[in-house]
């Protein structure tokens, strides 16, 4: 009976831990050290107009599957050590951010997008007021995963790595009058080896959360630095491990006190 209630634990414990890891919260962890600005949006997704896109044939499917972001406003920029979000000052504030045409697969689950209709491909980024950018990189592929036991996918705190990063208006030494105190914060994290990511809530005004029709409505998130995922699953599975062995040890002593 003892053996088996410890095998029920500990399979319970991998099966938590898992799904933990899994899940994109575990990556969703926002440092409060760390620079990271918050904005808010809007959404298109162009689910049809199938007639010969781009002189191609639908072949069962519609053209474009497009995803596009018409605004993407800085709200605020939080500095290193900083508890109160600035949301005058810096330059950054006056901007936006940029992201390239999104096109996903014709998959019905686990939608993947990217800069070409077949879902593949990075996609252009940038932080801009329109004139100047302070900040430029690539958008890895983009995946919605189906949430478990049914139709639709899940838009929420969608996990994106920024590749390639170029960084702009970050010199303090230079007479600069468009320095960002937060670019040049952002670079130096990266510099250091931490990533820099981005995360996105989608809240769906109409249109099917599974992206099968067309659809609209608003976006929210952070642009923030984040350490090495693997720093942070080693992190938390590390944590189960030591919890799983102090209870297994006060188990024992518990029975050999009896």
């Amino acid at each position: 009976m003892k053996k088996s209630r410890k095998k029920f634990l500990a399979g319970f414990l991998i099966l938590f831990a898992s799904v933990l890891l899994l899940s994109s919260s575990v990556f969703a962890y926002i440092d409060p050290q760390k620079p990271f600005l918050d904005f808010s949006g809007s959404f298109n997704y162009n689910y049809s107009d199938c007639i010969s896109w781009q002189g191609k044939n639908c072949n069962g499917w519609t053209y474009p599957h497009l995803l596009t972001f018409p605004t993407t406003d800085i709200s605020s920029v939080t500095y290193i050590g900083d508890t109160t979000p600035t949301t005058s000052g810096d330059p950054v504030l006056s901007a936006y951010f940029s992201i390239g045409n999104l096109y996903n697969s014709n998959s019905p689950n686990n939608l993947t997008f990217g800069s070409t209709t077949g879902g593949t491909d990075p996609v252009y980024f940038s932080i801009t007021d329109g004139t100047n950018t302070f900040f430029e990189a690539q958008l890895s592929t983009v995946t919605y995963t189906q949430i478990y036991g049914t139709t639709d996918l899940n838009p929420e705190w969608e996990f994106h790595n920024l590749i390639n990063p170029t960084f702009y208006h970050n010199d303090s030494g230079v007479s600069d009058p468009l320095y960002s105190k937060y670019i040049d914060e952002l670079k130096t994290q990266f510099d250091s080896g931490y990533y820099i990511d981005l995360y996105m809530t989608h809240t769906f005004a109409s249109g099917a959360e599974n992206f099968t029709n067309d659809a609209n409505g608003t976006v929210t998130g952070k642009i923030a630095v984040t350490p090495e995922p693997l720093s942070s699953i080693l992190f938390v599975t590390g944590g189960i491990t030591l919890a799983l062995r102090r209870y297994i040890k006060r188990k024992r002593n518990l029975s050999s006190q009896k």
